[in-house]
């Protein structure tokens, strides 16, 4: 394991571990996600479109019709949110 690595899993355990302790009992709902050094806070994230399936859905109904019919409603990855700068 790399020093890079070992970091990552420390932020990501000590988050894992604060979030489920008393000391978060009156947060609800909110999307954190680390990187490196940093915690971020998102804006919460509301549905877009949506399917629905009167059987349920399988591992394979999902692959095969839900993530192809979202596609075009992902978000765009391509950098706009965050710096290349670590903090």
């Amino acid at each position: 394991m790399n020093i890079t690595h070992g970091l990552r899993r420390a932020l990501q355990v000590n988050s894992c571990a604060t979030t489920a302790s008393d000391a978060t009992r009156d947060v609800s709902g909110q999307v954190f996600g680390t990187r490196m050094n940093e915690i971020y806070l998102f804006s919460s994230p509301r549905p877009i479109p949506s399917l629905h399936s009167a059987v349920g859905w399988t591992p394979e109904a999902i692959a095969e019709h839900t993530l192809p019919a979202l596609k075009p409603s992902f978000i765009d990855r391509s950098g706009d949110a965050f710096s290349l700068d670590l903090l």
